[in-house]
């Protein structure tokens, strides 16, 4: 599958992702429509590996500025380090972030 490709997967199907993606070290990114249970998935599995001491994850949801962003990004560059970013458009928001 090339890079740009796209897939539909089940609850289930990304569960298995985000492990695979985790295991390897590697990004993953999960989007779509409101209310379809990514934020649940992705936190229900996190959980479960923060409890075997597996990683040591951060949740952002909402706002924050592009300096917040790099902050958490240098906070969290650690090989057991997952960070989550859930709806954070609002770095986008200013002409300085863009910069």
């Amino acid at each position: 599958m090339a890079a740009t490709d796209t897939r539909t997967v089940t609850a289930q199907e990304a569960r298995k992702a985000i492990l695979r993606c985790f295991q390897k070290q590697r990004p993953v990114f999960l989007w779509g429509p409101p209310g379809i249970g990514k934020t649940y998935e992705v936190t229900k599995t996190l959980e479960e590996l923060d409890q075997q001491a597996q990683c040591n994850y951060t949740f952002v949801s909402g706002k924050t500025k592009a300096t917040g962003l790099f902050k958490l990004l240098y906070d969290n560059r650690f090989p057991d380090c997952v960070l989550v970013l859930d709806d954070i458009d609002s770095v986008f928001d200013s002409e300085d972030s863009l910069n």
